[in-house]
């Protein structure tokens, strides 16, 4: 059964990879765009662009920018935009995270 609607879930630290995983729910089959931005409004990277079915998704973030170089530890807005296929609906949401090494690996505060 796909979600009720829209939303931006929690995001998490994958200890076995070191990524950023996202986690979102499109209650339509919707155009996605994921996209992490520095404080200052800088686009780092988009994780995803692509149209995608009903339900729950997972993405991950490498935590790399857009020429492939590891990020440094710092604030990050992660925003995602779906817009319905069927032209219904647009959702845009953002949160703010914290990249914060602990040993080798990320976490997020």
């Amino acid at each position: 059964m796909p979600p009720v609607g829209f939303a931006l879930l929690e995001d998490l630290s994958v200890p076995a990879s070191a990524d950023i995983s996202v986690r979102y729910a499109l209650p339509k089959p919707s155009q996605v765009t994921l996209t992490v931005f520095g404080m200052l409004g800088n686009e780092v990277r988009t994780i995803t662009r692509e149209h995608q079915e009903a339900g729950f998704h997972f993405a991950r973030w490498d935590c790399r920018n857009k020429q492939g170089i590891e990020v440094t530890d710092s604030e990050f807005i992660l925003r995602i935009m779906a817009e319905a296929t069927d032209g219904s609906e647009v959702f845009i949401s953002a949160r703010k995270f914290v990249l914060k090494r602990v040993s080798t690996m990320r976490a997020l505060l």
